[in-house]
């Protein structure tokens, strides 16, 4: 599915390890998209969005959309 979105998965690891500050969280997923329209359109897919139903009632997760460096 990320692929029709023009998006890659970079990592995803459940024991980070912190190595500086604090990260309240045991899992961390980091994504790619080709640009925010990309992320956007994926984000609101029906098929992401029936995926994410259980991520988000199991969860307190953190969603963050940073821009690359060119």
């Amino acid at each position: 599915m990320l692929i029709r979105h023009d998006g890659r998965l970079l990592a995803a690891d459940e024991q980070v390890d912190v190595v500086e500050g604090r990260w309240d969280h045991d899992k961390s997923i980091i994504m790619s998209f080709k640009d925010r329209a990309a992320f956007d359109t994926w984000a609101h897919s029906p098929e992401y969005q029936e995926i994410s139903k259980d991520r988000v009632a199991a969860t307190d997760g953190v969603v963050l959309v940073a821009s690359g460096v060119g």
